[in-house]
């Protein structure tokens, strides 16, 4: 949503041409409360929403930023009122079931790009991801809120490289497919002891 402070920021950018692109800050609501931290907070998660079309280029890439021309000149909203107000997830069902959407996603786009990576760097990612989100974006002072949601998102980075090791070990974008082949290769080997019988 776009509160009116907002807008009026907006509009007295253009009026007086102080910049080409953006940055506005998001009001991030979970579960019904505003996120402060843990990478969600309005000045932690700040986007180009805002921009003269000829100097951006946008990706379709999933959460990617676009790529802005070195002539333009960007400018960051840091009052979080002048921001964006972005009602995320209701329910943690929403939240897992947009997870295992934008991971999948991701660990196509991982594939495609010829990524893979062993045990040691796997742990280390997950790791990272609970780090960055708990101690470098202060996820601990938001209580249990800023915990569980560190750790979800550690089970997202875990959820993109399992994705991601699967499709490498078949050699396929849907792995599915192929494990579904092993059990039933499995099943009717079972099936045919009982032919024996």
């Amino acid at each position: 949503m776009v509160p009116l402070k907002m807008k009026q920021k907006l509009e007295s950018i253009v009026a007086d041409d102080m910049g080409d692109v953006v940055s506005i800050p998001h009001n991030n609501y979970f579960f019904g409360s505003k996120m402060e931290r843990t990478g969600w907070g309005p000045l932690q998660d700040t986007h180009y929403r805002f921009y003269k079309k000829s100097l951006v280029e946008l990706s379709d890439k999933i959460h990617s930023d676009p790529i802005i021309s070195e002539s333009a000149r960007i400018i960051s909203i840091e009052d979080p009122d002048e921001g964006f107000v972005h009602f995320n997830y209701f329910t943690v069902e929403q939240f897992v079931d947009k997870m295992n959407r934008y991971t999948s996603i991701e660990a196509e786009g991982l594939f495609d790009a010829g990524d893979d990576l062993n045990t040691r760097q796997l742990a280390l990612r997950v790791f990272d991801e609970f780090k960055l989100r708990y101690i470098s974006f202060k996820g601990y002072k938001e209580g249990f809120r800023g915990l569980s949601m560190s750790l979800m998102m550690a089970a997202y980075r875990l959820t993109v490289l399992m994705k991601l090791k699967l499709m490498r070990n078949y050699s396929s974008k849907k792995p599915q497919t192929e494990v579904r082949k092993e059990y039933q290769k499995i099943a009717d080997k079972i099936v045919g002891e009982y032919e024996d019988y």
